[in-house]
């Protein structure tokens, strides 16, 4: 209680060091939070934008750089996406679900086609027939591509592309088995006459004739989708191609696309970098929207540098300042230390006593310092907000993929740079302001204990004597 009661008069008495103490503390203090309090939001905004990209990573393949470096054929068909591989990284205990899909395609020759084009906002649908020179109606074979997946429901429509407007999706048995059924349009439907239950006779390309039910009928939210594309099951295509060319049963393993969904955005980064490793060949890659995150990322990171920066270049100097004003607030009272080591009073006292005036200086420069920061803090967002995040905003590439269809769906969210903008806060929240209190009051006390030390390695004659 004395040692509280005599550094409180100490303050009292010496207003002019206290202040400028003070000072040097409240600028020290308010540099550092205005760094910190940036970093945590750009942080935060980090973790925003992922969760906004979702928590989805596909399994890729660079033809283009591939090609461009001459692979041998052996190598370029280890590009080929490989089911196994995709299993084994399935079993990683973040993965909710596996998606991968192949393609096929069948044809008939009484059917109607679905694709079309727009003229003057009027559809106009292809003509798959004519007369021939007898006068005869013909119809040209009409092409139906076959998307076959190993889940029930696409993702084509669990994502949202697709909805089904009649029927309903496949059993989960009906997929593992390749029954042959069939999701198609509402203009397929619709062109040829079909409802839920019926059946369409259809041939490969070696005229290996398949009965396919219409077990449900789907509609498109995506401008212009593929008329005559169905949905099968992954089993049915393979089991057409096995039919079709039974040497090469090796290579029907191998699929178009592979899509992993995770349970959490967040483990997104770690799942890529523990399952790399398992891919077959250095050209393929686990994507995980990482060109669109970088680009919308990369004003965020020069800024998280300058502040980063600005942090440890305070923090350093900060600590040079303060064991300098330190050192002269005490050498300037090395007269009463002399005196009270001379009146028994003990070091580990003495020390306390120019601790807690330290203290109590730094605690009223730290208070005010906070209020600074958020006035400062946000003159600084602003700025980053017009002459960064807005301006910076670029649309994202799509890498050097080759891409299998013109209208895969895509697993990515979309990130608006403007709502980042919008929801850029660098306010502070109660965790950040514990970490400053923490990092600070250590800072105190370490530049306080240097010119301390020094002192206490003096007997009481030696301090009076100087």
């Amino acid at each position: 209680m004395r040692i509280l009661k005599h550094g409180f008069l100490s303050l009292i008495r010496k207003p002019a060091k206290v202040l400028m103490i003070f000072a040097i503390l409240f600028v020290v203090f308010s540099l550092l939070f205005t760094g910190v309090i940036i970093q945590n939001s750009i942080d935060e905004s980090k973790v925003y934008i992922r969760k906004q990209l979702g928590a989805a990573v596909e399994y890729k393949a660079d033809y283009q750089k591939a090609y461009s470096e001459e692979l041998e054929e052996e190598d370029y068909m280890k590009l080929q996406l490989s089911k196994t591989v995709a299993e084994d990284i399935a079993t990683d205990s973040v993965v909710k679900q596996v998606y991968y899909t192949n393609s096929n395609s069948l044809m008939s020759n009484t059917m109607k086609t679905a694709e079309y084009w727009e003229r003057d906002g009027q559809k106009e649908y292809y003509d798959n027939t004519y007369i021939d020179e007898d006068g005869n109606e013909v119809v040209d074979n009409v092409y139906f591509q076959l998307n076959g997946g190993n889940v029930a429901e696409p993702i084509e429509f669990s994502e949202g592309d697709y909805f089904l407007v009649d029927g309903d999706f496949p059993t989960e048995a009906q997929v593992k088995d390749g029954y042959p059924y069939a999701l198609i349009t509402r203009e397929l439907a619709e062109r040829n006459n079909l409802v839920v239950g019926d059946f369409m006779e259809l041939f490969d390309w070696e005229e290996n004739d398949y009965e396919l039910e219409v077990l449900g009928i789907y509609d498109g939210i995506q401008e212009g989708h593929m008329g005559n594309t169905m949905f099968v099951s992954y089993e049915f295509n393979r089991n057409m191609m096995m039919a079709m060319y039974p040497e090469e049963a090796e290579v029907m393993e191998y699929v178009n696309r592979i899509i992993f969904m995770l349970d959490d955005p967040l483990e997104v980064d770690g799942f890529v970098e523990r399952n790399t490793s398992k891919l077959p060949s250095e050209y393929n890659y686990l994507d995980a929207a990482t060109t669109q995150f970088d680009t919308l990322t990369k004003p965020l990171d020069l800024i998280s540098l300058i502040a980063s920066l600005l942090i440890w270049v305070v923090f350093g100097a900060g600590i040079i300042i303060i064991i300098a004003i330190v050192s002269i607030f005490v050498r300037d009272r090395k007269f009463e230390v002399g005196l009270l080591l001379s009146c028994g009073e003990s070091k580990f006292r003495i020390i306390l006593q120019f601790i807690y005036e330290i203290l109590c200086i730094g605690l009223v420069a730290f208070v005010l310092a906070i209020l600074m920061s958020n006035v400062s803090s946000s003159f600084v967002s602003d700025w980053i907000v017009e002459n960064q995040l807005v301006e910076e905003e670029t649309t994202p590439g799509q890498g050097n993929d080759m891409y299998y269809g013109y209208y895969d769906t895509s697993v990515f969210g979309d990130v608006d740079m403007n709502n980042i903008a919008e929801d850029f806060n660098v306010s502070i929240n109660q965790e950040v302001i514990f970490k400053l209190f923490v990092i600070n009051i250590a800072l105190l006390i370490f530049a306080s204990l240097v010119p301390l030390s020094i002192i206490m390695m003096f007997k009481p004659r030696q301090v009076l004597q100087d």
